[in-house]
């Protein structure tokens, strides 16, 4: 099978030739960067540069899908935040929303041409016609949660609202859901394959487990029924206490990190009486970057054993991963993938 039909036969609920290996998170690192002579400020204003880190991981190591963009910061360039755009990492905001902004969000009537838009465009485009049928195009959305107190208010800012004026931080994420509603309609009219619906800000680890319903889960059912593209949940940290909500909202995959036991995923699934593909449970650092062979190697075998539908790091790249290492996990699922 190619990679595209050996993910959409999971997403099907069909059985695949083998298990994939993907990552619907982040999937840059220096490596990459190196390979095509690009930093990261290229991969945010060069969509051939974009496609082409965006790929690497499929191309030089045989991922069975490729994913973009790179950071979540996108949905709030979009809002207004001014970010420094440096060659050694990510773009960084350079400064929160004040109080007297809070109330003053704008979401632009079309956000095909504003921000990173265009090149995004451009990227998939690119993408598409190389990879088109053959790989699967994930693209990477933040939803609100993670758009507001990751880079509208910052986590502070967010806390003491969540405590003070719940109905205020409400207010805003209604406010930002439209920015990301269109961003899901833009992503399947511009030809993506997959959505991951990435949202590490709405984390039991970071937010009460109280407020994930109001904050957090209508959001993402919401922009699942958006689309007719497959659906993908990524909550980071532990999720064993909002598992049941993350079902209900009926998401095409969900990814859940090492946080999280893979046996608590399969017994609420069968709790819930749901069949829906799951991805994980590697952790970055810790199961690639960090392994030996041996490690890395009992860690694929034991995801697999476990009843994963995609053998997948729960979360970004370690931007340090060497290639090899990517090369290596890829090797242990197409030599362990068939096992069941």
């Amino acid at each position: 099978m190619l990679p595209y039909e050996r993910v959409m036969e999971v997403f099907r609920g069909g059985t695949p030739d083998r298990i994939p290996c993907v990552n619907f998170a982040s999937v840059i690192t220096k490596e990459f960067l190196a390979y095509y002579n690009a930093n990261w400020v290229d991969i945010y204003q060069d969509p051939e540069k974009m496609a082409s880190v965006a790929s690497a991981a499929h191309r030089l190591c045989g991922l069975d899908n490729i994913s973009l963009p790179f950071d979540q910061s996108v949905e709030a360039e979009l809002l207004g935040i001014k970010f420094d755009y440096h060659p050694d990492g990510p773009p960084t905001p350079l400064s929160f929303l004040s109080e007297e902004q809070y109330f003053e969000i704008v979401v632009p009537h079309s956000l095909a041409d504003k921000g990173r838009m265009p090149v995004i465009q451009k990227a998939i485009k690119r993408l598409k016609e190389e990879f088109g049928g053959r790989v699967p195009i994930n693209v990477i959305v933040s939803p609100p949660m993670t758009t507001v107190a990751g880079y509208l208010l910052g986590p502070s800012a967010t806390n003491l609202m969540m405590r003070r004026f719940p109905g205020a931080l409400k207010g805003m994420l209604e406010e930002t859901f439209r920015l990301h509603l269109e961003l899901v309609n833009l992503y399947e009219e511009w030809g993506a394959d997959i959505i991951t619906l990435h949202d590490p800000k709405g984390s039991p680890d970071v937010l009460n487990p109280g407020f994930f319903d109001s904050l957090v889960l209508s959001y993402h059912k919401s922009l699942i029924e958006e689309t007719k593209l497959p659906t993908v949940v990524n909550v980071c940290g532990n999720i064993i206490h909002v598992l049941e909500k993350i079902i209900s909202c009926n998401p095409s995959a969900i990814v859940f990190d090492y946080k999280t036991p893979v046996k608590s995923v399969m017994k609420a699934l069968s709790e819930a009486n749901k069949k829906i593909p799951v991805a994980g449970n590697l952790s970055p650092f810790w199961d690639i970057y960090l392994a030996d062979d041996e490690r890395m190697e009992e860690r694929v075998v034991e995801v697999i054993k476990g009843g994963v539908d995609f053998v997948s790091p729960g979360c970004d790249l370690w931007v340090a991963t060497p290639i090899e290492k990517l090369r290596g996990l890829v090797s242990l699922v197409e030599k362990y993938g068939k096992i069941r």
